[in-house]
């Protein structure tokens, strides 16, 4: 019997605050020989990946340019102080000249909630048999399971892409083969 394990780990905090990908992963290959022609064999792989990102811009009108983190830092004014005396965000459009749909950019980072996690898990066993000299019969079953899940939150305190109300979005997919 020949067996083969190995597993990965991956924890990578991005360049925007709060954001982070982290993947893990398993693999198991096992062979053996059950006679001088017959031989079994199994190779298995599990992962998981999940990615805090930062709710980018999608060139819709539902998140664009300044309804992201990265754009509206590079819109938002420096000299707008990021909280109120309250110790609440300010709000960036204290200007008539401000771009309408910009958002205080450290509420954005500290608020927002937009997870992705995939899981996968992925199969193989054959059995093989050796039937004359140099002629063999392999037949094989194999699976692929995928899952994934999106979970997005604007809370309303961002008013310009909740348009004052908290927006929530939960999707799932799922594909076995």
């Amino acid at each position: 019997t020949l067996y083969y394990l190995s597993a990965g780990y991956l924890d990578q905090d991005g360049i925007i605050r709060k954001r982070n990908f982290t993947r893990g992963g398993v693999r198991l290959n096992i062979t053996s020989q059950l006679s001088e022609r017959v031989s079994i064999s199994s190779r298995l792989f599990a992962s998981r990946a999940v990615q805090n990102g930062s709710a980018p811009s999608d060139g819709t009108t539902s998140r664009n340019y300044g309804k992201s983190v990265v754009g509206s830092t590079l819109i938002n004014f420096p000299t707008v102080s990021v909280y109120n005396e309250d110790g609440t965000y300010s709000n960036p459009k204290l200007y008539s000249f401000t771009v309408p749909d910009i958002e205080n950019p450290v509420a954005f980072v500290n608020e927002i909630l937009d997870k992705n996690t995939t899981n996968r898990f992925q199969g193989v066993v054959e059995g093989k048999i050796k039937l004359i000299k140099g002629l063999s019969n392999t037949a094989r079953v194999s699976a692929d399971n995928l899952e994934r899940r999106a979970d997005t939150y604007f809370p309303k305190i961002l008013p310009q892409i909740s348009s004052g109300f908290g927006q929530g979005t939960l999707e799932t997919f799922t594909m076995f083969n």
